[in-house]
């Protein structure tokens, strides 16, 4: 049960982690086209 309980953490650790990613690269576009940077 405690193995089932820690896969299902990382995958959304996993998840959390890739979002953040793309959410990141899109600040970076955004602020590319606005030339905040």
């Amino acid at each position: 049960m405690a193995q089932i309980f820690q896969n299902i953490r990382s995958d959304i650790w996993n998840v959390i982690g890739d979002e953040s990613r793309f959410v990141g690269k899109l600040f970076a576009k955004i602020e590319q086209k606005t030339g905040k940077s």
